[in-house]
């Protein structure tokens, strides 16, 4: 897909977003072994309710577009003043998917190292998810801007392992706490034992907290749990649901 093309292509998700409205929706996170809920991942939902658009037509790819660091920054902002103001309908752990390209961006970092200091201050945490989609190239970058992050204020996780480009030994130099294995990894158990294995092993050794997407069913949870992954999200535990409209 060309420039030109890519931009038409995402024209649809920004016109949406400008003058149809969006939401964002929050999915629980869980042990697995004792069905506590530890923590939430918020989702954006872009359309009314009746009618939101396929994430999966626009995303990972529509991160990469400029204009998405406007939406971005909407994004923040209101997750900022619905703290400020109802600080006690956040969970205590509070994960938000960030992008490559949002990371370099000098105004979306100070939004999240604001953010960070907020939910310290109410005894909660902020969890930045950063999306496996970033290249080699990006990683040197990734880690330069993150050290202008008070690590103080928030924690890092990794989001879809498993379909990106960067092996985990490559992530010791970014002091995470959680590792997110995608869905296509955790519903695949048998195939990718030796990987489950080896990321297990990982966690362990630099106490990371490994986290399993796409649960769906009884089934993948006791394979999960039996593997020794200790947190889950999925749709067989909670389908997203609405949580901020601006």
């Amino acid at each position: 897909m060309n420039i030109s093309n890519s931009q038409e292509h995402y024209n649809e998700f920004f016109e949406t977003f400008f003058n149809y409205g969006w939401s964002i929706h929050s999915q629980k996170i869980y042990e697995l072994d004792n069905k506590q809920v530890i923590g939430c991942e918020l989702l954006l939902r872009v359309g009314d309710e009746d009618n939101y658009l396929d994430n999966s037509v626009f995303f990972p790819k529509i991160c990469e577009d400029s204009r998405y660091l406007s939406v971005s920054k909407e994004v923040l902002n209101l997750v900022k003043i619905r703290f400020i103001h109802n600080p006690e309908i956040f969970f205590e752990k509070t994960f938000i998917n960030i992008s490559p390209n949002e990371i370099r961006s000098e105004a979306i970092l100070l939004l999240l190292q604001e953010l960070g200091e907020l939910f310290e201050e109410s005894n909660k945490t902020l969890v930045i998810e950063l999306s496996e989609i970033f290249t080699r190239e990006d990683f040197v970058e990734l880690k330069t801007s993150l050290d202008k992050l008070n690590s103080n204020f928030v924690e890092l996780a990794i989001d879809d392992y498993g379909r990106g480009l960067i092996d985990h030994k490559s992530y010791k130099s970014l002091n995470l706490s959680y590792l997110k294995l995608d869905k296509s990894v955790s519903n695949r158990m048998q195939s990718n034992e030796g990987l489950i294995n080896v990321i297990i092993k990982f966690c362990k050794q630099y106490e990371i907290l490994c986290i399993a997407e796409g649960i769906e069913s009884p089934e993948s949870e006791n394979t999960l749990l039996n593997q020794g992954i200790p947190l889950g999200q999925g749709f067989y535990f909670h389908k997203p649901e609405l949580f901020i409209k601006p």
